[in-house]
């Protein structure tokens, strides 16, 4: 019983509080990262407060061989993740943190927001208007960060102009950031305009599975198949049989704070897309309706007329699959595979083979197809720039449209400001998973091999297996190493102990050539057990939690190298947990030993006097 509380505990070590972790930039984050330095033998990980410890076989970089976040263009807010901005802007780069196996990306005016397998939200970039949830104003995040809320039950996000929403896996939805147009889902007030912190949107209930934001508003469906809309009206995009172009003095026509459902209603929606100022939805027959602005013909009905309520795209067939809504044109792709596109086309974004507007390409009021060849698996478009991109079924990445920012970033020596025709990126590979634009940058999920040089700093390979390393934090020695930050892992020195005349432990110095099985990371401490099952601490102590000093809570100082605990008892050590400033460990036979803070009663011994000693 004992070993499986514990090991209950290995699985839910501590959150990072910050620290740099090994990503060779020094910086402080508050999230897991994968080091630069990659490796493919890894056996076990420790995270502590500030501070990481591994185990495993450091041979190089990997960041070629996983799905990993990769982002190319503008990256003055640093949007694109890689905590930097002087490096070349046409290469793609790969983001800090990618080993977080990432599900879905997508991205705002000047930020992104993604989600893992499993579970996190992570989000980068500009925060003039709160849009990293962070609780803070501005402070624009050059690497991945979590909200406030944090948590590992997120299913989905949406990043609209300079807000979001992010789906749980309960169904409901937390929104921040800008909320001036009622996009955030409640009545803007002084205090509302502007969210710093994930709020739960109550209206509308909490039983929605998709979510969508365009500029300044949003749409979601719920499990019932019912569409709902609120934000953002003036062009009717909300579908609600209203719109504020002619300026009424009553502000619900002009945008809507809550949740309502288009004028068509209906329980038979799948899955909808908010652009800059018209929307698409599809429904449960595969026929795609369109509401909003129709100013270049992107409603795909053959007129330029505004709709302010659904109408359905022209053929009315019944084969569409997925669309997505961009600043004034519509991409789609049909149930064979087929990818088209409608509405304006001034820097080719409709992929069609032309530039110019609407006017010289005969027919953007309706669907033309994009040629290419294989079939389409995955789109997107950008909904403030005019940009399209997309992955075929074979996981090739294409992209096409305005380049000005080198948001395509299709071929790092080609200077084109516009790409008429579907094109591969400098990425290569063919193994892609998602894409997003935001209003300059572009961000997608996958496997990557850049005909550019991508700049990632490698240590010297060491070719030992269960070697220990540690990198980020080392303000309190927790790593057992010289340097108060590390930013590339290092092999970690210890210090056996050896016994005087009288039985006395006492440290003698050793290299690095312990072979460890076990490694668990407290708040400011760290753990390990080698492979003989010695138990061994480093970091602070200042509730005893190094587990050095028997019933001598007086003397807390702490090691500033990997010690050994002192062990009168011929059984060894097979398990153990870290908690804040707490330990805890199980030995070969059994039998569960806790030491540290126990303020709290947290170490189980039926009072909350702390220890220093198992």
């Amino acid at each position: 019983m004992a070993d499986e509380v514990l090991e209950a505990g290995i699985s839910s070590l501590p959150s990072l509080e910050g620290g740099s972790l090994g990503t060779g930039n020094g910086v402080n984050y508050n999230f897991p990262v994968e080091i630069f330095s990659g490796g493919s033998e890894w056996t076990a990980v420790a995270a502590g407060g500030s501070s990481s410890a591994g185990i495993g076989y450091l041979d190089g970089p990997s960041v070629f061989s996983v799905k990993n976040m990769w982002g190319w263009g503008q990256n003055s807010y640093g949007q694109l993740g890689d905590d930097k901005s002087d490096i070349d802007p046409l290469c793609p780069r790969v983001t800090v943190d990618n080993i977080l196996d990432y599900k879905q990306v997508s991205c705002g005016f000047d930020f992104t927001t993604a989600v893992t397998k499993t579970g996190f939200l992570w989000i980068w970039g500009d925060n003039t208007y709160g849009q990293l949830g962070n609780l803070e104003a501005n402070n624009s995040k050059s690497s991945p960060i979590q909200t406030s809320l944090g948590g590992n039950d997120w299913s989905a996000v949406a990043a609209g102009g300079r807000f979001v929403l992010g789906l749980k896996n309960t169904g409901k939805i937390y929104t921040w950031g800008d909320g001036q147009f009622g996009q955030l889902g409640f009545a803007p007030t002084t205090s509302t305009k502007r969210v710093y912190s994930p709020t739960h949107m109550v209206n509308g209930g909490d039983n929605w599975v998709a979510i969508s934001a365009g500029y300044n508003h949003a749409a979601a469906i719920n499990k019932s198949g019912e569409l709902y809309l609120w934000g953002g009206n003036y062009y009717g995009q909300l579908g609600n049989g209203q719109n504020g172009l002619d300026f009424y003095p009553v502000k619900q026509i002009k945008f809507k704070s809550s949740p309502a459902q288009t004028v068509a209603g209906g329980t038979n929606w799948v899955t909808v897309s908010c652009g800059q100022n018209h929307t698409a939805a599809i429904d449960s027959s595969n026929r795609l309706w369109m509401w909003g602005n129709n100013n270049y013909g992107q409603l795909g009905d053959e007129t330029k007329t505004l709709r302010n309520s659904p109408v359905e795209v022209v053929g009315a067939t019944t084969d569409w699959e997925y669309v997505s809504c961009a600043r004034a044109h519509t991409a789609a792709i049909k149930t064979d595979g087929s990818l088209w596109s409608w509405g304006l086309n001034t820097a080719g974004q409709l992929g069609i083979g032309i530039l110019g507007s609407d006017l010289l390409v005969a027919g953007t009021s309706s669907p033309v197809q994009i040629s290419g060849g294989g079939t389409w698996d995955k789109l997107a478009t950008g909904f403030a720039r005019n940009t399209g991109g997309a992955v075929k079924d074979d996981g090739t990445l294409w992209v096409w449209g305005d380049n000005t920012d080198a948001q395509l970033s299709y071929n790092a020596n080609d200077t084109n400001t516009f790409v008429a025709t579907p094109r591969q990126t400098a990425a290569g590979s063919a193994e892609w998973q998602d894409i997003s634009f935001g209003n300059n940058h572009t961000q997608a999920i996958g496997i990557a091999f850049p005909s550019c040089n991508v700049p990632i700093p490698v240590p010297t390979p060491v070719s030992e297996t269960g070697k220990l390393w540690g990198w980020g934090d080392n303000s309190n020695k927790q790593l057992g190493l010289n340097n108060n930050i590390v930013k590339y892992p290092e092999a970690m020195w210890v210090w056996a102990l050896d016994y005087d005349s009288q039985g006395n432990p006492y440290r003698v110095s050793q290299d690095y050539n312990t072979v460890w099985d076990e490694i668990a990371a407290g708040y400011l401490h760290s753990l390990f057990i080698d492979k003989d099952g010695e138990l061994w601490s480093v970091g602070s102590n200042t509730f005893g939690q190094l587990g050095y000093h028997d019933d001598d809570y007086a003397n807390t100082l702490s090691y500033n190298y990997i010690t050994q605990v002192p062990n009168n008892d011929p059984v060894k050590w097979q398990k153990i947990s870290a908690g804040a400033l707490s330990s805890y460990a199980i030995k070969q036979n059994g039998s569960l030993w806790v030491w540290g803070d126990n303020s709290e009663g947290q170490l189980g011994t039926n009072s909350t006097v702390p220890r220093s000693s198992p």
